[in-house]
């Protein structure tokens, strides 16, 4: 349910009473923020407890503001996520803020301790430093552990963290010890919002994209129980507990929407419902979809973006499905966005899925345009689908080769895996593949012309592979 707003008078004439509210009640947690707009937050949090004014407070120039937050409980008794935006940040800066609720004591919901965000810096420096990947999930139940060790360790070197898809796996929960025979869902999704909070994503801004493992709870808990199908079906939790910027870009809920940072503009879309014959256009377990015309949106922010490459030169797109990867080729998806891509000239498109790494050669229309990145008018399409996730066993590695190329291998299965693409159809444009570590992207834009990417196996952490895309035109 969502709550009305509270008005502003109301807000300021208590605001001063957060400040020095105790912690005696539940603290709030998972708190995590995201872009809004080129002066504006999104700050998001979650408590037990409903609370009466859940706001965030925040420090500008010297002087204390107050945002009240909206709420919502889409799960009974599972407690209630809060958004709020926070307006007039300045770019490439720092903010403490707190979250909580303004009448604690009566409630119970707690304040929070301090935090500080970082805005990224605006077009007029010409630089960007973000990390990209797929497919994470908890420590707990998945392999993430090396992936959120990494980020933690480099999270004062970046500017944003872009997650396309598959973020929590709590739908996967029901396949682990002790979740067989008990709904565990939420739990998953508490406990990873929470570990994501620990290693920066209440100081970077974190944008997510969503993957078919937010479209629905189907372990048997859910199946079995009306209200759990209802409730948790068609992207609920995910819509429910990410702020991403839509409304500011007229995009739609967390499916798609776009935003800006330094010198580039990102695309975050929906590859999951967002085009006609998408993987889970109208049913993933569950009925899903119906998100609006993605493909009509696209073209018009492409557009946009494209008209504006004097400010911003460089446009990304991100989604969970991969249009390309190793010797296929999405044909619906290409029927239905690769023309776009192409027209409007983006640079590289960022996908996961696939629990492994892959750089493409500039690609369009399944043929290859050049091995190499200078002055390409393709994409290049970049695969980082392993950042973690709770299906990457060695052993479920081999079986999902084998049932997607149908056959079986009884090499050992790192072997497999490495001759696994190879039976496919046409690897031409396949440059470089890795599919036995974790791994996420690293982008380094340096320039108007001149971008850097890293794969670094976070499971050793080393730079397994880079390219350099030198832009010599924008058009």
């Amino acid at each position: 349910k969502r709550r009305a707003s509270v008005p502003m008078a109301n807000l300021r004439a208590v605001s001063a009473g957060l400040a020095s509210l105790a912690l005696a009640a539940a603290a709030p947690e998972q708190v995590h923020v995201a872009i809004a707009d080129e002066t504006s937050f999104a700050v998001s949090f979650f408590t037990a407890e409903e609370c009466s004014q859940p706001v965030v407070q925040y420090t500008v120039d010297g002087e204390t503001r107050t945002s009240q937050a909206s709420s919502v409980q889409y799960l009974e008794d599972a407690g209630y996520h809060h958004h709020a935006k926070i307006t007039g940040l300045s770019s490439g800066s720092s903010y403490t803020y707190r979250v909580g609720d303004l009448d604690a004591d009566v409630d119970g919901c707690g304040a929070s301790g301090e935090y500080t965000l970082r805005t990224p810096h605006d077009s007029t420096q010409r630089s960007l430093d973000f990390m990209i990947f797929g497919d994470l999930g908890s420590r707990k139940n998945g392999n993430g552990d090396s992936t959120m060790d990494y980020l933690n360790k480099v999270q004062d070197d970046i500017e944003l963290v872009w997650h396309a898809g598959d973020v929590s796996y709590a739908d996967d929960a029901f396949l682990h010890p002790g979740c067989v025979l008990h709904f565990c869902y939420e739990t998953v999704w508490n406990d990873f919002m929470n570990e994501m909070a620990e290693v920066g994503m209440t100081t970077l801004p974190w944008m997510v994209t969503p993957g078919n493992h937010e479209a629905d709870c189907h372990d048997p808990a859910c199946l079995a129980r009306g209200l759990y199908r209802k409730s948790l079906q068609n992207f609920t939790a995910y819509n429910a507990r990410f702020r991403m910027p839509s409304e500011e870009t007229q995009g739609t809920l967390n499916m798609h929407y776009s935003f800006n940072a330094g010198p580039a503009h990102f695309l975050s879309l929906d590859l999951e419902t967002g085009y006609p014959g998408a993987a889970e256009e109208t049913r993933y377990v569950l009925p899903c979809g119906g998100f609006g015309d993605q493909v009509a949106w696209i073209e018009a922010d492409l557009a946009a973006a494209n008209a504006s490459r004097a400010e911003r030169p460089w446009i990304f797109v991100a989604g969970h499905h991969p249009m390309y990867n190793a010797g296929t080729r999405n044909t619906a998806m290409a029927d239905a966005i690769e023309e776009l891509l192409y027209k409007y000239n983006v640079d590289a498109m960022f996908t996961g899925h696939v629990h492994s790494y892959e750089r493409d050669y500039p690609v369009y229309q399944g043929v290859t345009e050049s091995t190499s990145y200078t002055g390409i008018r393709s994409p290049v399409h970049i695969l980082v689908g392993g950042a973690g996730n709770d299906e990457m066993r060695d052993d479920q590695r081999r079986r999902l080769n084998e049932d997607k190329y149908g056959v079986k291998d009884p090499s050992p299965a790192h072997e497999q895996d490495e001759r696994a693409y190879s039976r496919t159809e046409d690897t031409s444009w396949v440059a470089v593949q890795d599919k036995g570590y974790f791994g996420v992207g690293m982008v380094h834009i340096h320039n108007d012309t001149h971008m850097h990417f890293e794969y670094v196996r976070t499971t050793a952490q080393e730079v397994m592979d880079e390219v350099w895309i030198i832009k010599d035109h924008n058009v």
